[in-house]
């Protein structure tokens, strides 16, 4: 296995990935307790796994 030095292009890319990875997580979570306060008749259920 070979290791190199990220360049800073790299770097900066990487750290964009997770900004947006965050943001992603963050929406995700308000959805979901959005969804949890909602009454019992307007929730629906999550999809199976991988199928959302």
């Amino acid at each position: 296995m070979s290791f190199y030095r990220l360049t800073p292009a790299e770097i900066e890319a990487l750290r964009q990935e997770m900004r947006e990875a965050g943001a992603t997580i963050k929406a995700e979570i308000a959805k979901r307790k959005v969804a949890s306060m909602a009454p019992a008749g307007l929730h629906t259920p999550p999809p199976p796994c991988g199928q959302g």
